[in-house]
């Protein structure tokens, strides 16, 4: 459980290999991607207590990266990075998510 003031997003690090969320009993998103690929969760707007599940499953099937081959190992699964809570600006304002940076001298 946590508590929502306004917007919020989740940023998940690595999940493997099938993730679904869940916020307050109702499913919200999922990723198929695969382990140590990160991806992010806007979280409807809610406030005061509010109840997050997360489902990782690392049972190999057809719809879920990578896919098996019938290799002679197993791929371990859950939660196996970070998952970030981020409180987000109230709308209309403008916040940078990502920002890169390339140098132009290496001296």
């Amino acid at each position: 459980q946590f508590k929502q003031a306004g917007a919020a997003r989740l940023q998940f690090m690595s999940c493997s290999f099938y993730c679904r969320v869940f916020l307050d009993g109702e499913a919200i998103a999922d990723s198929r991607s695969g382990g140590y690929t990160p991806f992010f969760v806007d979280l409807p707007k809610g406030s005061g207590d509010r109840e997050l599940v997360v489902l990782a499953d690392n049972r190999f099937n057809s719809t879920t990266a990578p896919l098996h081959t019938g290799g002679d190992f197993w791929m371990y699964g859950g939660l196996i990075r970070s998952v970030l809570l981020h409180d987000m600006p109230d709308d209309g304002q403008v916040w940078p998510w990502r920002a890169h940076v390339f140098p132009t001298s290496l001296a």
